[in-house]
């Protein structure tokens, strides 16, 4: 950082430098923007201004902020408490700023850490300050809630004050009760995270649109109030990590929104005739050069207003024109007839404001407010911005109406238009019917897509395919609104659905057979598909059985018939009893005794509920439950 470049302009001898302090809540970006201020300090930067440290320790923590950005990373949070001085010279104006970059929440215990000699510096550059910058994080630092946004203002002050309270009891000095108005600067830091953040009017919007409460505090409290935009890197890049996606600094680093706001303090704190008159008074001969002077002013503004009113009078200039051309214009024939242009622009505007019925008209209206309001409107600049609440009040209707009509009429566009509506309206008192429409909308589509998987009648392996699909489906668009007993149900229906479609490897295990009311040698034959794949034959006689066979693999897919013999092995080796199961889950008769319901007539005095019970690893009674639920027949849809 100590190889900052030479000042194109030097500047002007003898003029005092504008007095600036900077003030932050913890997170909101004072380390980043001192950063971006470090690689503007860079001597290939191409820039109005040259950034100075003024003492050593401001050099090297600022060349740390340059190279941490360098190699594309955030600096880190600050752990020390740091007084940092710069000095900014901008077209031949200094500007001396002085930082107090801190560690926590609690500012005033960091305050005591400090020398004398620096407290001493502190509330003298804070106490006769010309200029406040006062930074907001957009994403932490203006909440929705009104009460919060106020806190930040409180937060600020705190700090100012805490300054005084701590030099009064290291000097036993007594602090001035009520300090005079300063100009406020409010930065948004991390511009470049939020869309349409590129310029002070669209920084003005969005700052009294989302803190209007806290906007006009601080407009109470100052004496004027800019309002800039600042981006650190210009624009970050997203870098892969294992935990995910991360934000990282761009490689081509383009710090953005520091000329604008120093242009702002320079032309507000520029040296005028009255800090001349100041200086010159004291003799009689100085005396009579600043009377001839002040003549030479007269002239020179009388020759100004007449040009402005010349183009006030211009009837081929349009009315935007004239005003933009005499902005900077302060004689009264001349405000005055600024006054009856913009009255009269604004009366149209009214009109069309209220005779817009569509969309893109409203648009043309506010893009033309927009204009006016950045035309420096004076003292009708409350009454252009209240024709821009009126205008932003009739789009938010309008969006709103839109989201009514889907609601009721265009279901498929409804969603997408009432989150527009939230992400634009956040502080709408109209959110809490938009969201009680995405509840009746979510349980409206939550039913139709119910409705839908309880129609598909699982007849084939096609069919639990398909509404295994299905589940899934629903799992993905609903899950966040069910219950986690009934999520955890449906995912495992539609595994077993996608399990049951495709060829896999079972393994069964023949338990017991029997009914026999006298002892019989007993046989059992599994067919899978119509194929034989095994017979089991016991060692004895028993009217009941209890296999010790070992564990059989099979291969199995929905639409393979199952069938299981009970044979007679003492006689005649013949069937005795059989059940088949041709269905798209026949699997389950492998899971649970079955009573055979197919009987020989020979055999129906010797049978008494003859049965054959197998078992299938990995697939439990809760899980044919579920399947049938949820897969067939899927009452529970």
């Amino acid at each position: 950082m100590p190889k900052t470049k030479e000042a194109t302009k030097q500047p002007t001898a003898g003029k005092e430098p504008i007095r600036v302090c900077l003030l932050g809540s913890e997170g909101s970006g004072k380390t980043c923007f001192l950063a971006g201020l470090a690689i503007l300090g860079e001597p290939n930067r191409p820039s109005n201004m040259t950034v100075s440290p003024a003492d050593t320790t401001t050099a090297n923590y600022m060349d740390e902020l340059a190279t941490t950005l360098r190699r594309q990373e955030w600096p880190p949070p600050t752990n020390l408490t740091n007084v940092l001085k710069l000095r900014i010279c901008i077209e031949q104006s200094l500007i001396d700023i002085v930082i107090v970059d801190y560690p926590g929440e609690d500012f005033r215990r960091e305050l005591r850490k400090l020398t004398y000699d620096q407290i001493e510096t502190l509330y003298e550059q804070y106490s006769k300050a010309d200029a406040i910058l006062l930074l907001f994080d957009p994403h932490h630092d203006l909440p929705s809630d009104a009460p919060n946004r106020e806190l930040q203002i409180e937060r600020q002050e705190a700090h100012l004050k805490a300054i005084a309270n701590i030099w009064a009891e290291r000097s036993q000095n007594k602090v001035e009760e009520n300090p005079r108005k300063t100009d406020v600067a409010i930065i948004l830091t991390k511009s470049d995270t939020v869309d349409s953040l590129g310029n002070s009017a669209q920084a003005r919007r969005y700052f009294r649109k989302h803190a209007p409460f806290l906007d006009q505090k601080i407009r109470t409290q100052a004496d004027e109030v800019g309002y800039f935009p600042v981006t650190a890197v210009g624009h970050a890049e997203e870098e892969e990590w294992p935990d995910g996606v991360r934000s990282i600094p761009s490689r081509d680093l383009e710090p953005a929104g520091y000329d604008p706001l120093f242009q702002w303090i320079r032309k507000r704190h520029s040296q005028t005739w009255k800090k001349v008159k100041r200086v010159l008074l004291g003799t009689a001969l100085l005396a009579g050069m600043l009377a001839a002077a002040a003549g030479i002013y007269s002239y020179y503004q009388h020759e100004r207003s007449q040009n402005a009113l010349a183009i006030l009078n211009n009837p081929e200039q349009s009315t935007l024109d004239k005003l933009e051309s005499t902005a900077e214009e302060e004689g009264q024939a001349v405000v005055r007839q600024r006054k009856e242009l913009l009255q009269e622009e604004l009366s149209r505007l009214q009109e069309q404001l209220d005779a817009a019925d569509e969309e893109n008209r409203l648009a043309t209206v506010m893009q033309e407010l927009e204009q006016y309001r950045q035309a420096r409107p004076g003292i009708l600049e409350d009454e252009v911005e209240q024709l821009l609440r009126s205008a932003e009040e009739k789009q938010q209707a309008m969006l709103y109406q839109k989201v009514k009509t889907a609601f009721d009429y265009e279901p498929q566009g409804f969603f997408s238009l009432a989150m527009d509506f939230l992400q634009a309206y956040p502080s709408s008192s109209r959110c809490d019917d938009v969201r009680e429409m995405i509840t009746l909308y979510d349980l409206s589509q939550q039913e139709n897509a119910r409705q839908r998987i309880r129609s598909i009648a699982v007849q084939s392996r096609t069919d639990l395919s398909t509404k295994s699909q299905r589940i899934q489906g629903f799992l993905q668009e609903f899950e966040d609104r069910l219950t986690a007993e009934e999520k955890q149900k449906m995912h495992r229906a539609a595994e077993l659905g996608r399990q049951f479609s495709e060829r896999r490897d079972y393994t069964v295990r023949l338990k017991r057979s029997g009914g026999f009311r006298d002892p019989y040698s007993q046989g059992v034959w599994l067919y899978i598909g119509g194929q034989l794949v095994k017979e089991y034959n016991s060692p004895g006689a028993s009217r009941n059985v209890t296999w010790n066979a070992n564990r059989l693999n099979i291969q199995w897919q929905s639409g393979d018939a199952v069938k299981i013999v009970l044979r007679d092995r003492s006689y005649n080796d013949e069937n005795v009893a059989w059940t088949t199961d041709r269905g798209p889950l026949a699997l389950k008769i492998l899971s649970e005794k079955q009573f055979l319901n197919s009987i020989d007539k020979d055999w129906t005095k010797t049978l008494d509920e003859p049965f054959i019970h197998f078992t299938v690893d990995g697939i439990t009674s809760e899980d044919w439950e579920i399947a049938e639920a949820y897969l067939m027949p899927g009452e529970a849809w």
